[in-house]
């Protein structure tokens, strides 16, 4: 089946889904065995239905798309711990995946910043919610909020996702993160989780470049730093907290000027 329950983490037991729809269809056939033993003296209409809940279930449990919900069974952290460690929210929302190379649509997603983990959820043919960490060496990208996540490798980080925002030749990356903080001045929260933090780099011959106002900003542009200066003052833009939409105008502008396009300073 390839989909299999475990935990890296701590006493959870892993086996492979396999085995475990294996063990629920055997309860289910035992129960069905009975209903056929039991339908004996009741004509043949129970035993057809039997077969017909076997069928059913058999079916729904192995149709599901293996390649998709192959992971590891997310368990929330029994910790108290006072906010969410989800980006943006702790419920699952809409998206988008690329699991080994094939893309699903209209997934519930939530995005888990502690521990880097995108989380799955869905319905359980045999009733109930199931909620799964998707393999991260199998995801290339993702969305989530009408957000880009992209898996990159550089060798000062190792594999991590990173929101992706292009403008022209320009690539623009933002790296999202949380803390767990141990707390003392709550009773009844042994920790915190804190507000979600960005970096964010301009990608440059494959470095990564990070900005962390304008200042930094300027100096990646260097010959232009005149220029893009006018553009963040005339856009009255805060660059440590600004939003995406104007992050790609204030890009595109500078493409134009590294590109030598002729440009206006103050569309």
């Amino acid at each position: 089946m390839g989909f299999f329950l475990s935990s890296g983490y701590g006493d959870h037991v892993s086996i492979f889904v396999g085995n475990y729809l294996k063990t629920n269809l055997s309860y289910l056939i035992s129960g069905i065995f009975l209903l056929f033993i039991l339908s004996d003296s009741r004509g043949q209409t129970n035993k057809s239905l039997a077969a017909d809940i076997l069928y059913s279930h058999f079916n729904a449990l192995y149709k599901l798309d293996q390649n998709l919900i192959n992971g590891v069974k997310y368990y929330k952290s029994p910790e108290s711990v006072s906010g969410s460690e989800f980006f943006l929210d702790e419920k699952s929302s809409s998206g988008n995946i690329t699991v080994n190379g094939i893309k699903y649509q209209n997934v519930l997603l939530k995005y888990d910043l502690i521990n880097q983990d995108v989380i799955l959820e869905y319905d359980f043919p045999l009733g109930g919610k199931m909620q799964i960490i998707i393999d991260d060496e199998k995801i290339t990208e993702f969305g989530i909020f009408e957000k880009t996540f992209k898996k990159y490798h550089f060798p000062s980080a190792g594999d991590r996702f990173f929101q992706t925002i292009t403008a022209g030749n320009i690539v623009c990356l933002i790296y999202w993160s949380k803390m767990r903080i141990p707390t003392s001045s709550s009773l009844q929260y042994a920790y915190l989780y804190s507000e979600e933090n960005r970096k964010t780099y301009l990608l440059m011959e494959n470095q990564l470049c990070q900005f962390t106002g304008q200042g930094s900003f300027l100096k990646l542009f260097p010959g232009h730093e005149d220029e893009v200066r006018r553009y963040i003052k005339n856009h009255n833009l805060e660059m440590r907290n600004i939003s995406d939409e104007n992050l790609v105008r204030l890009l595109e502008y500078c493409d134009d000027l590294v590109s030598n396009v002729p440009t206006d300073t103050i569309r």
